[in-house]
């Protein structure tokens, strides 16, 4: 059963508009996946999301500040293509009760415009 083992443990980066560092490491078990561990001292932005949504509740953070930062993750290191990346995705919002009428937005909100990040991630 897919869940969360650790808080996620972060600080606003000193003197950035909204980059993040981890404090802790933060590690997620997925069915699709595996165990994914995000190392401490990663930096993320959250949810990429463009300030026109936010009218729509689809703020950078909310209650899928866990996922957004796992799928960052995932994105950067192209440890899996990007479909599974993104089903990752679906599967931690609804594991965060992200209610559905958000999440499955989101979730084809990175499927359709999300391939600019992944092909725009470095290769690890």
């Amino acid at each position: 059963m897919s869940k969360f083992l650790t808080p996620l443990i972060c600080q606003k980066v000193e003197g950035s508009k909204d980059e993040w560092e981890l404090h802790e490491p933060l590690q997620y078990q997925s069915d699709l996946g595996g165990l994914i561990t995000v190392e401490s001292g990663y930096v993320t932005d959250f949810a990429s999301t463009p300030q026109f949504a936010w009218a729509l509740s689809f703020t950078k953070d909310g209650l899928w500040d866990d996922i957004a930062v796992v799928h960052d993750f995932l994105y950067g290191g192209k440890v899996f293509d990007r479909a599974k990346c993104d089903a990752i995705f679906l599967e931690g919002l609804k594991v965060l009760k992200v209610p559905a009428i958000q999440a499955y937005p989101m979730f084809w909100a990175v499927r359709m415009f999300g391939q600019k990040f992944y092909d725009g991630a470095p290769t690890p």
